[in-house]
């Protein structure tokens, strides 16, 4: 889905617009935060008041979320949706909820004002905008990278497809391209570009039976390299691990080494007792959590849950890590 960037004015004018009569928090809490650390500080709309982000907070439409000097802290949404935002970042929920339509549709204005968010948004009926201070983003569905720094907004994309204006032109983004530092008066078709690195995710084993009494433990190798090529990126940094699946265990704390890899052993919890079987794709994602990478995508593994029946095999393609089954 097309998605447009458009000049706005400053968030502060977004953040006045009238919100729901209803600022308990049982009528507008829409997300929890997970994952902080550092020093978290959260305004709150209902209560205009600031209280310390910890993981388990509620938030709710109008709050006002900034992360301090080395501090970090991930936004899920209860549609599934995900914001990481990380440090010296004030970022705003300034609207949001399910719509009245046909099909259960969710819809969230987000508001960054500064500082870098890595958002991983639902795909399906699902509407998002991310404004910025001269911007904005409207996405639905989708893996990418905001970063606004005084005047100059930087967008990378990882999943998806966007189109971005500002005063001067208009250009398309596809999946691994992205528009480093530009302004209101940039030419964009100057300034987009192949995302030149990202992370490499692969394991020994792509098939695991979560009904089997004792699952496999397996070990995840990342990988910092060359978009093109695969050659890697010596670059150390710390990098964050999510899955959609629950029963997969992942370390908290994740680093690439001095030559920009790292092997990291996780797990997989077997179905409990008299749990429907799973049998489905498993994804785990990896994102590198700090700024300064803005000119790094993020990587996906996928790992196929067979609880009964025939093997399978399955082909990936080096280029892309797409993987599919081999009949």
């Amino acid at each position: 889905m097309l998605t447009r960037f458009l000049l706005l004015l400053p968030l502060l004018l977004v953040l006045a617009a009238p919100l729901s009569a209803q600022s308990s928090v049982a009528t507008t809490t829409i997300a929890t935060m997970r994952n902080v650390s550092g020093f978290v500080e959260v305004r709150q709309k209902s209560t205009q008041k600031s209280v310390s982000g910890r993981n388990g907070r509620l938030l709710g439409l109008g709050d006002i979320i900034k992360t301090g000097a080395g501090a970090k802290a991930t936004i899920a949404f209860r549609d599934g949706s995900r914001v990481r935002l990380l440090e010296k970042t004030e970022f705003a929920i300034a609207s949001g909820g399910e719509q009245k339509t046909k099909a259960r549709t969710f819809k969230l204005g987000l508001g960054l004002k500064q500082g870098t968010l890595h958002g991983r948004l639902k795909r399906q009926f699902q509407q998002v905008s991310i404004r910025t201070p001269t911007a904005v983003v409207a996405v639905r569905g989708t893996v990418l990278l905001v970063k606004q720094s005084g005047e100059f907004t930087t967008v990378h994309l990882t999943e998806g497809k966007i189109e971005v204006s500002n005063a001067v032109s208009t250009v398309e983004l596809n999946p691994g391209q992205w528009l480093p530092e530009f302004q209101r008066m940039d030419d964009l078709a100057e300034k987009r570009a192949l995302l030149p690195y990202k992370l490499f995710l692969r394991t020994e084993q792509y098939e695991v039976d979560l009904s089997a009494k004792d699952p496999p433990r397996l070990v995840l190798s990342i990988e910092l390299g060359d978009s093109r090529n695969r050659r890697s990126l010596a670059r150390p940094g710390p990098v964050l691990l999510e899955s959609n699946f629950a029963g997969v265990v992942l370390p908290q704390r994740v680093n690439l080494n001095e030559r920009g890899t790292v092997r990291v052993p996780f797990t997989l919890k077997p179905l409990p007792r008299g749990a429907k079987p799973f049998d489905g794709l498993i994804l785990i994602s990896a994102m590198m959590d700090a700024p300064g990478f803005e000119d790094v995508g993020a990587g996906t593994l996928l790992l196929k849950s067979t609880p009964t029946g025939k093997p399978q095999r399955f082909l990936i393609d080096p280029r892309t890590d797409a993987i599919r089954s081999k009949e």
